[in-house]
């Protein structure tokens, strides 16, 4: 995959990885796209892109409304919202 390229611009690399996760787990594999949201925010961090930290969150926030734990999506879509309104 491409965001494991380290040769590549962080940008790129994390913008990647956004794209697959919402193309190939979010709607059908949630666990996986909590994971791969995970890696997407810790990459996001060490990078300083808030913005891409909050799409991180929203992801994750998505994942717990699939599998119909709405509190824990709450808590997610709050830190998410709480981000967003920082940038």
């Amino acid at each position: 995959m491409v965001w494991n390229d380290a040769s590549l611009h962080d940008t790129v690399r994390l913008e990647s990885l956004r794209a697959s996760i919402w193309e190939r787990y979010f709607f059908s594999q949630p666990d996986s796209a909590f994971h791969y949201a995970t890696l997407l925010y810790e990459g996001a961090e060490t990078a300083g892109m808030k913005q891409m930290m909050a799409e991180a969150l929203n992801i994750q926030a998505g994942t717990f409304y699939f599998r119909g734990e709405l509190d824990t999506a709450l808590v997610y879509a709050k830190q998410y919202v709480d981000m967003y309104e920082q940038y």
